[in-house]
């Protein structure tokens, strides 16, 4: 596919490492370590890419510096679910690390690629020709697979909603985790991520679907339609609400409240 400029009126690197990224990338490591304890092979699939990796001392990161209420603060764990990112983000800045930075962050392909095996296949969708191009060299060190345990990266440029409808027959043979992250600026983006969900309970039946959202005042009805209509459309099978709502913090008025 021809790549595309998207016009994006959010961009993640002025977010990248706040409290919704730790909280959205532990729950991944959780599900994606759920998910490897069997020997089977899986198929990762994220539709909003994203760069991979963020600085968050570069021009865009430092001007909101929400990290310093996510990632900072969780540095200095070392155990469970949060240890094992953070461990991942003190590895990604190490020397030799691939990042060749000491301020650097992990998008949720970089996590992903990360946890999965060499049998396993990471398929990433990014819609923007740049934002592309930053996962590109985010992925370079992983590509071709350096070592035996890296798994299969396949990265496109392209609307990650269609691809996934089209890819999806050939990846229903494998299990698979679906990871849908948009930024919800467009205002078809609920809608889309409603109909892929319907249409991958057929498609790709032995494919777990993460669908992540924001938590905010002004957003609580979309969040409530959200929940609603994926409980309507996608029957048949369990769905699981996970969201976490911040406390108050003076000078943060305008940061999400939450996330799940």
């Amino acid at each position: 596919a021809e790549p595309v400029k998207a016009r994006l009126a959010y961009k993640h690197s002025f977010h990248a490492g706040n409290t919704a990224d730790c909280f959205k990338h532990t729950l991944l490591l959780m599900m994606l370590r759920s998910m490897l304890r069997k020997d089977a092979p899986i198929t990762y699939v994220d539709t909003h890419s994203g760069s991979g990796i963020y600085d968050l001392k570069g021009d865009e990161g430092s001007q909101l510096r929400e990290w310093e209420c996510g990632m900072q603060r969780i540095m200095q764990a070392h155990q469970g679910p949060i240890g094992e990112l953070a461990s991942l983000v003190r590895s990604l800045n190490a020397p030799g690390g691939g990042g060749g930075g000491s301020n650097l962050y992990p998008g949720s392909p970089r996590v992903a690629a990360e946890a999965l095996r060499g049998c396993d296949i990471c398929c990433l969708y990014e819609k923007d020709s740049d934002t592309f191009a930053d996962l590109q060299q985010a992925l370079s060190p992983l590509q071709p697979a350096p070592l035996p345990d890296a798994p299969e990266i396949r990265a496109e440029c392209c609307d990650g909603f269609k691809t996934l409808v089209r890819d999806a027959p050939q990846l229903s043979g494998r299990r698979g985790l679906v990871f849908i992250d948009p930024a919800y600026q467009d205002g078809s983006d609920l809608e889309r991520t409603v109909r892929l969900a319907k249409h991958l309970r057929t498609a790709w039946r032995s494919a777990r679907l993460a669908v992540w959202y924001p938590v905010r005042r002004e957003l609580s009805g979309k969040v409530d339609t959200l929940h609603k209509s994926l409980k309507r459309e996608v029957t048949d099978t369990d769905i699981l609400a996970a969201s976490m709502i911040l406390p108050a913090e003076p000078g943060l008025e305008g940061r999400l409240e939450g996330n799940g």
